[in-house]
């Protein structure tokens, strides 16, 4: 029972929480400072704390976009999580993406970022597996992300889906460099930096 006594039950598998009735943007602004929960269609569901080798691929994913945006000029922004991404505009979809890219400035909110982001990656964790590869890439999909990067640490691979064109996924092991569709093979991220960080533990 949450504070609003509203019930959340966890389901045994530890990603979701069910509830009797539909959540909105209202209930998740009033979750307790800290909680890691993500808003999709009115239901809540659990994030479980990141482990070093996630954090570390989402800074080096991160340094390596923010470093080719910044010499190429334009309007673009990357940004890592924890950041609101009001993915639908409307008031039951909140989630907030391990790393993106936003090209349109309008989207750029105080608090959040509004409407789909043209690029999303996401490093899969044990518990958030069926979640990044089923649920959130549908519904990035049907927001209109245009590229959506799946890097699973544990398997040692990606799946990289161009959404803006055929959307049927690129899978590639963590080595060599990797476009990012968005600059047209212009930016190559150095896969060979995961697996370096997938290898150490850290």
């Amino acid at each position: 029972m949450n504070e609003n006594g509203k019930e959340m039950v966890r389901e045994k598998e530890g990603a979701v929480y069910k509830q009797q009735e539909r959540y909105t943007q209202k209930d998740y602004e009033q979750l307790p400072e800290g909680a890691r929960m993500e808003l999709i269609d009115g239901v809540f569901y659990d994030m479980a704390a990141p482990t070093i080798v996630h954090q570390r691929i989402v800074a080096a994913l991160w340094k390596q976009l923010d470093a080719f945006i910044s010499r190429k000029g334009g309007s673009c922004v990357a940004a890592f999580a924890p950041i609101d991404v009001r993915l639908d505009r409307d008031d039951d979809t909140i989630v907030q993406p391990d790393v993106l890219i936003v090209c349109d400035p309008e989207q750029i909110q105080k608090d959040r970022i509004e409407g789909a982001p043209d690029f999303i990656a996401e490093i899969i964790s044990p518990s958030t597996g069926a979640m990044d590869y089923i649920r959130k890439m549908a519904k990035y999909e049907a927001a209109g992300v245009k590229e959506y990067w799946i890097i699973d640490p544990e398997q040692r691979r990606m799946l990289i889906y161009d959404f803006a064109k055929d959307g049927i996924p690129q899978i590639r092991g963590l080595q060599g460099k990797a476009a990012v569709g968005l600059y047209d093979g212009e930016l190559l991220i150095d896969l060979d930096l995961f697996a370096e960080i997938i290898e150490r533990g850290y």
